[in-house]
């Protein structure tokens, strides 16, 4: 990060100082480049399910666990570099990855597809709450693909990570340009 300060933020300023926006702005730009760790971080997460449910519950869903290296997920994380002990709980070993692992977790919950039940097909979309205008774009995608399916109803499961919201378990029907949506809020 200092490399991309100097080298990359630092330049453009009329004033050779440091502030905590260029911090940010090199933050930005390290969690969008690839690097071995940042690939070695996601493989460790996929090739051990248990591990990617536990940091998916931590980050995602806000949960919160004692640490405890005789669990063996947690040891697991501790040894991949990816989990640490702070005030006797577990929490994922520093900001850049932490936040890494939430964009690519996020990405993963974001996609459409179908599913075939007793010969018949299930059109899904899965989405991110981020805002009532990405709802609303959301909706016209699931129509999108379901004018290219041919059909009429489709599912949209919104996953909401607003801790205060109050929208988690709301559900609701949505008939808009000739298609019956219903979507749930998770």
């Amino acid at each position: 990060m200092c490399k991309i300060l100097h080298e990359k933020i630092l330049p453009a300023k009329e004033k050779k100082e440091w502030r905590e926006e260029d911090l940010e702005q090199a933050v930005q730009i390290t969690l969008k480049k690839d690097n071995t760790n940042f690939e070695s971080l996601i493989k460790n997460l996929e090739n051990n399910p248990d591990l990617y449910e536990f940091v998916f519950n931590l980050i995602m869903n806000g949960a919160e666990f004692l640490f405890n290296l005789d669990n063996p997920i947690i040891l697991s994380g501790k040894i991949y570099g990816i989990l640490k002990e702070e005030k006797g709980k577990v929490k994922i070993d520093n900001r850049l990855y932490a936040q890494r692992i939430y964009n690519y977790m996020a990405s993963k919950l974001e996609t459409s597809g179908h599913v075939t039940f007793d010969h018949k097909k299930y059109i899904i979309e899965l989405k991110i709450w981020r805002g009532e205008a990405y709802h609303r774009e959301g909706i016209r995608q699931l129509c999108r693909y379901l004018d290219l399916q041919n059909l009429t109803p489709g599912y949209l499961l919104i996953y909401d990570l607003r801790k205060e919201s109050g929208q988690t378990g709301k559900s609701e029907s949505i008939e808009t340009e000739g298609k019956k949506i219903f979507a749930a809020w998770v």
